[in-house]
């Protein structure tokens, strides 16, 4: 029987994101959750990308192309994750009812 610290100290969301997408054991998961805010952590992801694409494409048009492509890549991408995630989520509380006593 696994103790309930260890339960308690899996569960956040980002181990909850890591298994689901991922399928990975979280017994063996060393990393820490990352506790900046949701925007920090999209700049921070964001930002080397950014700077390659204006140090790939100085030319302001070329650039901005270029921007619109990424921009609308990771706007498709955001938009399916987040249905995932809540239908992710849906699911884990209609289990968690059918359950329930």
């Amino acid at each position: 029987m696994i103790p309930y610290d260890r339960i308690i100290q899996r569960t956040n969301i980002q181990e909850l994101r890591s298994l689901f997408l991922e399928g990975i054991d979280i017994a063996g998961y060393k990393t820490e959750p990352d506790f900046q805010s949701y925007e920090e952590r999209i700049r921070k992801g964001e930002r080397p990308l950014l700077e390659f694409i204006e140090r790939l494409y100085p030319d302001g048009n070329v650039r901005d192309a270029v921007f619109d492509l990424v921009s609308n890549a990771l706007l498709v991408n955001q938009e399916v994750y987040t249905e995932i995630g809540m239908r992710v989520g849906a699911r884990v509380i209609y289990e968690l009812l059918q359950n329930f006593q």
